[in-house]
């Protein structure tokens, strides 16, 4: 006994000298950092031109002490550079549209700037390139240039959209390569709508910007998508209005907007309506394991009804510190729906209803630019939901409902932090929901998130993007807190492509993040109950992705994700996607593609195996989207769209769609005023048809249906304003436009 506690002396005594020399050496390199970064100087150099415009993507050669330091300056003309801890430096700039710069600078000053001047050349000493490189990026975002030379003048952004690398986009939605939730849409740092980007022209966005991961994600959207517009210098008042004619069924459209823009206000005004009456067909048939005769169920369905909105957006811009834009947003939807339903006990059943969907909503965006490298952020909004629906043949049913939010946020962007290497922001943000019916007391729901993020480069090929963020809520009556991080590291290999991991964690809140009332429906015999113990549902998304530039095509594999369901079980998704973008022709022609394949799996938690009649699904599945748009020498453009998803699952459901395509073509006349176009969808079908199977212990449900896709639209659009003016002679020129003959 004796010589086992002496043993256990000596190797605690052991332990406790491992312990000090592990502290001691700790503490060694931690003096020896903190030295070292004390002697390290990080400058910043800004460079612009004779104007005072910023210079982007110019390289610069930095000798100091010896030492050669190479950089480029981002999409603000700024580049950062640590040259050690040496009084002074040697700059070279080489560049191929401006006078070379050789000089010294003082470190003592810590924001450079410098101006270039243009160089002269004649136009047979150079020749313009049929492509140039499209994208710039790090791990916070990649920065796209926008080519319109496939496109029409009066194109709109949404359509632009379409041929950006890694943007799985029809022109109404838009995703991030990867993502299984859209993207979030942005004009110029302020959230936009569809309609917006249908009113704003392709050629004056400058560059757009996309970030695969935000603060503000959640299972509704995923990444932002931020159009940067071309700035402007003299007054432009400009609009449109098109209209559209179905010859294949009832539907009618029009969207008409108005713009005016000048260096200090700016309005956007949209106004659209749409009549439609399509028809579905749908037919259920029930198939039991245990021998019991199929049961069917056919349903004939017909809607009828207008849906419209309208935006008024005002902007103010009464210097270059402060920014106020005002924006107000109005939608209905108002369906009168006729069925006729023979249901599985072979009774007929006639219905008739009224659906009405409205929403309207003010936000206020601030920004004000304390300083060069620090900017505020204001945004505070009110959006009200409402939804009532009718049975016109009667009483018997009757449900209406509300949702009110309110929200607040407020945002600090600092640039050039020199301790943290890199920029940071620290954000607050609030949002308070009201959810109502109309037998129940209002829900009064509550979120506030507080978040830091922190993007710097490491070294010359390391980037870093990082998101600390947490979240409290009062859901199901109690305070709950979450802590919700995410990362994406980027490495770029030059030439040879860059490679970037993605982690994510966001949550779902049943009860704020949709609709879901404590009494979901009222009828003169029943109350059906909304499960108010919903929990939230955890997602863990976790991407690898590949991006290559060859000429102007990406090759891009991701990703992966789980999703946790805390009150029934959890699912996982991986995917593989591929996209290929591509210009011809010297750039009057864009193709893009995409193929994705992934595997869907749901489990059921132990605990509810035995007590739940749905059987989870699992299997892989593929998708393919097209699009393809190419402008002739006389200006007529071609354009193409098709998808194909053949398998998508469900908790318990697996669909099958049939391909879908849509092709135009479309002209311009009299100087761009009036344009022309006739558009058709086609699913190889006269009806699109889509097929959907539910899975349950002992039956097999499989759905049918059937819908008036089909259509032949002839589309109508007045141009007005003073819309197409020429650019000046040197704008939209980068360093990659050109190059000197040999």
């Amino acid at each position: 006994m004796w010589n086992v506690w002496r043993m256990g002396r000596m190797v605690a005594s052991k332990m406790r000298q491992l312990v000090c020399a592990f502290c001691k050496s700790a503490l060694v390199i931690l003096l020896l950092t903190l030295s070292t970064n004390a002697k390290a100087q990080i400058i910043y150099l800004t460079l612009s031109d004779s104007n005072g415009m910023p210079l982007p993507n110019i390289n610069l050669r930095i000798d100091a002490c010896g030492k050669r330091v190479q950089a480029i300056t981002n999409e603000h003309g700024v580049a950062k550079a640590n040259i050690g801890n040496c009084a002074e430096a040697r700059l070279h700039i080489n560049s191929k549209l401006y006078q070379d710069k050789d000089t010294t600078i003082k470190t003592t000053v810590k924001d450079i700037r410098i101006t270039l001047i243009p160089k002269t050349y004649y136009l047979r000493d150079v020749e313009v390139k049929a492509f140039r490189p499209i994208a710039k990026g790090n791990a916070e975002k990649t920065v796209y240039t926008v080519d319109t030379r496939s496109f029409l003048k009066d194109t709109k952004a949404n359509e632009a959209l379409r041929f950006l690398p890694r943007i799985e986009s029809d022109g109404t939605a838009f995703k991030i390569l990867g993502k299984q939730a859209n993207a979030r849409l942005q004009v110029d740092g302020v959230e936009a709508s569809l309609d917006e980007l249908r009113s704003l022209n392709a050629t004056d966005i400058e560059r757009v910007e996309v970030k695969e991961i935000d603060a503000n994600d959640n299972a509704n959207s995923s990444g932002v998508i931020n159009i940067i517009r071309k700035k402007r210098e003299r007054p432009k008042f400009y609009g449109s209005s098109r209209n559209t004619l179905n010859l294949v069924y009832t539907s009618l459209m029009t969207y008409n907007s108005i713009n005016y823009q000048s260096p200090k206000w700016e309005l956007n005004a949209t106004a659209g309506l749409i009549y439609n009456k399509p028809e579905l067909t749908n037919n259920v048939t029930r198939s039991y394991s245990n021998g019991n005769a199929n049961e069917t169920m056919h349903e004939d369905r017909c809607f009828e009804g207008p849906q419209g909105g309208g935006l008024l957006k005002l902007g103010f811009y009464p210097s270059e510190k402060l920014s106020v834009i005002l924006r107000g947003v109005y939608n209905l939807n108002a369906t009168n729906i006729k069925q006729h339903i023979t249901d599985f006990d072979n009774h007929s059943v006639e219905l008739r209803s009224k659906d009405k969907i409205e929403t309207y909503g003010t936000l206020l965006n601030t920004f004000y630019n304390i300083t060069n490298t620090n900017r505020l952020l204001l945004k505070a909004s009110y959006i009200d939901y409402s939804y009532s629906y009718r049975d016109k043949l009667g009483t018997r049913t009757r449900y209406e409902s509300d949702m009110r939010e309110y929200g607040v946020s407020l945002k600090s962007e600092n640039e050039k932090i020199d301790w943290l290497g890199g920029n940071v922001s620290l954000g607050w943000k609030s949002t308070w929901r009201q959810n109502g019916t109309q037998s129940t007391d209002w829900s009064t729901y509550s979120v506030h998130q507080l978040y830091i993020d922190h993007s710097r480069s490491i070294g010359k090929h390391f980037s870093l993007y990082s998101i600390l963020k947490g979240e409290t809520d009062n859901l199901r009556r109690r305070q709950s807190y979450y802590f919700l991080p995410s990362a994406r590291i980027n490495y770029s290999m030059g030439k040879y492509g860059s490679l970037s991991a993605n982690y994510q964690r966001t949550i779902t809140r049943p009860s704020i993040d949709y609709m879901n009332e404590d009494t979901l429906m009222i009828s003169k015999n029943e109350t059906l109950v909304g499960n108010t113990a919903l929990g939230v549902q955890h997602n863990d998304a976790l991407s690898l992705s590949y991006s290559k530039q060859i000429k102007a095509a990406y090759l891009s594999p991701t990703d992966f994700n789980a999703t946790t369901y805390s009150n029934l079980g959890r699912s996982d998704y991986a995917s593989l996607s591929l996209n290929w973008t591509q210009r011809l022709c010297e750039g009057r022609m864009n193709a893009s593609l995409i193929l994705t394949g992934d595997y869907t799996n749901y489990d059921i938690a132990p605990a509810f195996a035995d007590r739940t009649l749905m059987l989870p699904s699992q299997g892989f599945g593929c998708y393919g989207m097209l699009n393809f748009n190419y402008r002739t020498k006389r200006s007529w453009v071609y354009s193409f769209w098709g998808t194909y998803h053949p398998n998508n699952y469900g908790f318990n459901t697996l669909s099958h769609q049939h391909p879908l395509f849509r092709a135009s073509v479309s002209k311009n006349f009299f100087h761009d005023r009036l344009g022309f176009s006739i558009v058709a969808m086609n699913s190889l079908r006269y009806f699109t048809t889509s097929r959907t199977t539910t899975h349950f212990a002992n039956m097999h449900q499989t759905s049918l249906q059937k819908t008036h896709y089909n259509d032949l639209q002839i589309n109508i659009t007045w141009n007005f304003g003073k819309q197409f003016r020429e650019h000046k002679a040197a704008e939209g020129f980068g360093n990659d436009d050109i190059e000197l003959k040999q």
